[in-house]
């Protein structure tokens, strides 16, 4: 497998925090705070979309869907808190860095300071922490957040990239079937004593127009739940996450979701209702 044909993308995502701080809370609260997240990327060398040879283990694999042209193996999301960004130096940038142990070298580096603005590419790593500083230090927001996404993108012959997905889908299947049963027990032993006066208590679905109309969104990472409470993995940053029309408007993975309210029509965390038949 050829892994020298590659590029590190840094991407910066700014957000202020709407609100104004006492006098007595800014004293104490961090200024602002950098959430550091490192993804492995693997770009097919074909430029489209090609459907998946038929296989014995098709069933498992899902292999009737498309090979997507890119898998991502995303890190947890580091956070580091900071009470002031005007003393701040590239060594602290750099510890960040360091501490949040992307498991890569940082190389080939293209660099986008905004979602509106096209890669541009660095010359080292002294030149990327030279940017952030000077997202950091030029913020007119009394208190922010500054994510940063540090994506290593390897471009592999499609036939290589096909059978890795074909092996992750198999174990996925596997993984994601073994951690729905144990969630459903887990569901259904905790309506246990609900049910116990109830003749006949049972998981009913959600219709397929109350499924089908949820809203999906874009995760922000901000958030303090950060795992899908079905599968129990992380929600990627900027990736589309469902949401449940319930108050706290939880969020889970789509696929898992759909799962889930194909079997029962409440939310897994609140018990909110969705319609039935």
């Amino acid at each position: 497998m050829d892994t020298q044909n590659y590029n590190v993308y840094v991407s910066a995502i700014y957000s202020s925090i709407p609100g104004n701080r006492s006098a007595s809370s800014s004293a104490t609260s961090p200024t602002f705070s950098i959430k550091l997240q490192a993804v492995t990327s693997y770009v097919s060398d074909v430029n489209v979309n090609t459907p998946m040879k038929p296989n014995l283990l098709e069933p498992l694999a899902k292999s009737r869907s498309p090979v997507p042209k890119t898998m991502s193996d995303r890190g947890p999301q580091k956070s580091f808190a900071f009470k002031s960004c005007h003393s701040l130096s590239r060594d602290a940038i750099s510890g960040v860095i360091s501490e949040a142990n992307i498991g890569f070298s940082l190389d080939r580096i293209q660099w986008k300071g905004n979602p509106g603005e096209d890669w541009t590419r660095l010359q080292s790593q002294d030149d990327l922490l030279r940017r952030i500083l000077d997202l950091i230090t030029h913020s007119q927001d009394d208190e922010f957040t500054l994510v940063l996404i540090i994506d290593k993108k390897t471009i592999l012959a499609h036939h290589v990239l096909e059978r890795m997905y074909y092996a992750r889908s198999v174990q996925r299947a596997a993984r994601d079937a073994t951690r729905m049963v144990s969630f459903m027990n887990q569901q259904e032993a905790s309506l246990g004593e609900a049910c116990a006066e109830q003749e006949g208590c049972k998981l009913i679905p959600a219709t397929q127009s109350s499924i089908q109309s949820l809203e999906e969104v874009i995760f922000d990472g901000i958030e303090p739940a950060t795992l899908c409470t079905i599968c129990l993995e992380t929600m990627e940053i900027v990736s589309p996450v469902t949401c449940m029309p319930c108050s706290h408007r939880h969020k889970f993975h789509r696929s898992c979701i759909v799962l889930w309210l194909e079997i029962s029509h409440v939310c897994p965390l609140c018990r909110f209702e969705l319609p039935t038949e």
